[in-house]
């Protein structure tokens, strides 16, 4: 089961009560803290739902992960009628994390707890193992030659050239 920052599967940024659409400086806000979201905590993540709400007036936005370090951003209309918001919100809160982007990293007797790096290859989790902290090192599926160079420079080092402990 997802814990602490992987179980996040949308957030939101409460706004005064206004009228018409949000303002640009608003939908900034919002898909900012998506942008950084993406880039340091939801590293696996295909996609992200994030919205704007006054309570009454409701939008959308879908961020979506395009290769590996573009994000681009769709843009739902505002939604001026609190009922069909808050339907729209419901209906979010209740769908599944798998289905709402989450990316749950799985290796048996393995419980993940956050993400500390993404880069051109793989991510890397802080997890637990034995009751031992330990660092799992999860490759992207086209990225084996990655993990292939990477095993294969490991096979070459003897326990004296590596500093453990």
């Amino acid at each position: 089961e997802m814990t602490g920052s992987l179980a996040i599967t949308a957030f939101g940024d409460l706004k005064p009560r206004g009228s018409g659409d949000f303002s640009n400086e608003q939908k900034g806000h919002i898909l900012d803290m998506a942008r950084t979201f993406m880039e340091h905590v939801g590293l696996c993540r295909p996609f992200l739902i994030v919205f704007l709400s006054d309570g009454v007036r409701w939008q959308f936005f879908r961020v979506t992960r395009k290769g590996r370090d573009e994000l681009t951003y769709l843009e739902a209309p505002v939604i001026d009628d609190m009922k069909t918001g808050w339907k729209h919100y419901i209906y979010m809160l209740k769908r599944s994390p798998s289905h709402m982007g989450c990316v749950e990293p799985s290796v048996e007797g393995v419980n993940f707890h956050i993400p500390l790096g993404r880069g051109g290859s793989s991510v890397v989790y802080k997890a637990s193992r034995n009751n031992a902290e330990v660092l799992v090192k999860i490759y992207f599926s086209d990225r084996q030659d990655s993990f292939e160079r990477e095993t294969s420079a490991l096979d070459k080092l003897s326990a004296r050239d590596v500093g453990v402990p």
